[in-house]
């Protein structure tokens, strides 16, 4: 009997995981097929890794599965779906951080451009970040645009705060 054991241990282990990897795969793609927005809400929700995740985005355009970049009033700290879209979060953006995050979405609903510099007096580079994901294409102002007011309202601004931190005045 023993001999037995020993003979069914070399290919036993295998043959459990690869029925049970054949159950997963088929489950996957039961789920791409018939709810394939919900399947790669949760593929890009759980994914870390940036390589995956451009790939897993191209395979949902393919697939007919819409992805919005992040839109300021929309979107949260991560991936979520709304209207049968898949909207990208704040952490996708390069340079926005878990707190920084937390700050945009604590003060949604946002009028316009102004009003979320306003609101959150982020950084000229957090600014920038989300011009250039998008994230303020509800307010119709294109980026070359909003670059732009960004630059000259930012310098002026950032210009007098630097000298009233000093108690100094500037010569404007």
């Amino acid at each position: 009997i023993a001999n037995g054991f020993v003979s069914h241990n070399s290919y036993g282990f295998n043959e459990a995981h690869a029925v049970e990897y054949s159950i997963i795969s088929f489950h996957c793609g039961w789920l791409k097929y018939y709810f394939p927005t919900d399947f790669f809400y949760a593929l890009l929700k759980n994914e870390s890794d940036k390589k995956s995740i451009f790939s897993y985005i191209e395979d949902a355009k393919k697939n007919n599965v819409i992805i919005e970049y992040p839109e300021i009033n929309t979107s949260q700290e991560s991936y979520i779906i709304k209207n049968n879209k898949i909207y990208a979060g704040f952490d996708s953006i390069n340079g926005v951080a878990t707190k920084t995050a937390q700050k945009i979405i604590n003060n949604q609903p946002y009028q316009s451009f102004e009003d979320f510099k306003k609101k959150t007096k982020l950084s000229k580079k957090l600014l920038q970040g989300l011009i250039i994901a998008n994230a303020f294409r509800q307010f119709n102002i294109n980026r070359k645009k909003e670059f732009y007011i960004l630059e000259n309202n930012l310098q002026a601004w950032s210009y007098q705060k630097d000298f009233t931190e000093q108690d100094q005045t500037p010569f404007i």
